[in-house]
Formats: structure tokens, C-alpha cells, sequence
């Protein structure tokens, strides 16, 4: 990969697993990386800091935050929790404020991560009941999707990535185990069943 040291980042997720391989990635190569974090103070904010990135406070609701660590920079990566039972809206409301904030503040490309397989619903229209109790999950993940492509934002590309083996690691899913499969040698697991020589 190329140098950087003329661009700047902002970084959604930096203290997370995506978000954090981003600046990971864009560090070595000279870029500045700007983040926006809930609490400076926080061991993951510090972590951050201490390897130069800029910190930038706030919450995915707060515009004008949002635009300060929008402000000048070249690009960003952006990555939304889905809603939940408490808040089933947040991913739009969010995505709305974030790439609001992107386009006024001027950024040429944003790199947003999403999940693989938006848009099913349209192709498989006879499948839709099955998955009916996750739909406002879909809902958000597409609706965001369709934002970045209607913004005037001069370069968008969404990631749509399926699944992160990392998920499968402590502490995600201590103890998971795939059905049907006992404890292997050294912490893997095999499959019973024929043809598994147990």
C-alpha cells in the first residue's frame, strides 16, 4: 500500500474490532487517523492517543461532533451498531446523523461496513417470513446502505462482509460450540457423526 502521510481518516469503531484494524492499517502508512470516542478517558481512547491518533468526543447522535471529526479530513470509515429492543431506530438515526455530518463537512470517500447479504429480501421475496422476527435489522443495514448511495458524497463504498472468525474467540462466545460437536484437542471441536472416527 501507498503512503498516506498526506490524508486524514476519521474512524468510526476505532476502540472495536473493525474500527481498529482500520487504524491498525492506516497508522503505518502516514495517515493522520482521527476517532471519535464516548469517554477520552476510557483505556481503549487511551490507547488510541498514545499511538497519535486525534480523539475526537462524542456519540454517533452528536452532529456537531460528528462534523468536527469530519472536518478536512480526505476519507472516513463508518460502521453501525444494528438497533435493539430498547432502541430498534438507532442505525438509521445514526446513519442519518453520520453521513449528514460527511457531506457537510466535505469528506470524498467514505468506506462504510455493512453485512453480506442486504438486499435478500427483494431477491427472495418467499423467504422474508422466515427471517420476520430480524427484519429491523435488515431494515437498518439497507436503509444506511441507500443513504451513502443517495449522498453527495463523491466516493462511497460499502464493505459487506459475512462473518468475522474473530467471533468465534473469547471472550465473544465463550464456550460456543458448533450443534452436534464435542471439545477437540487443543480447544477445537470435531464434529460427531459418521466419518468423525469416534
Amino acid at each position: 500500500m501507498g503512503d498516506l502521510s498526506d490524508k486524514t481518516v476519521a474512524v468510526l469503531g476505532a476502540t472495536g474490532a473493525q474500527g481498529s484494524a482500520v487504524v491498525d492499517a492506516l497508522l503505518p502508512r502516514g495517515a493522520t487517523v482521527r476517532a471519535l470516542v464516548r469517554d477520552e478517558a476510557s483505556e481503549g481512547a487511551r490507547r488510541l492517543a498514545a499511538r497519535g491518533v486525534r480523539l475526537v468526543r462524542g456519540a454517533l447522535d452528536d452532529a456537531a461532533a460528528l462534523e468536527a471529526l469530519f472536518e478536512g479530513a480526505d476519507g472516513a470509515f463508518t460502521v453501525l451498531l444494528p438497533g435493539n429492543a430498547e432502541d430498534p431506530g438507532r442505525e438509521m438515526r445514526w446513519g442519518a446523523t453520520v453521513m449528514g455530518a460527511a457531506e457537510r463537512a466535505g469528506v470524498g470517500h467514505v468506506v462504510h461496513s455493512s453485512v453480506s447479504a442486504t438486499g435478500w429480501r427483494e431477491r427472495l421475496p418467499q423467504q422474508a417470513g422466515t427471517f420476520a422476527k430480524a427484519a429491523g435489522y435488515w431494515d437498518g443495514k439497507e436503509w444506511v446502505e441507500g443513504r451513502l448511495r443517495a449522498s453527495t458524497i463523491a466516493v462511497g463504498t460499502t464493505l459487506k462482509p459475512a462473518y468475522f472468525m474473530e467471533n468465534f474467540l473469547p471472550p465473544r462466545v465463550s464456550g460456543w460450540r458448533p450443534p452436534g460437536s464435542r471439545p477437540g484437542r487443543r480447544g477445537t471441536s470435531e464434529a460427531e457423526g459418521e466419518g468423525s472416527g469416534r
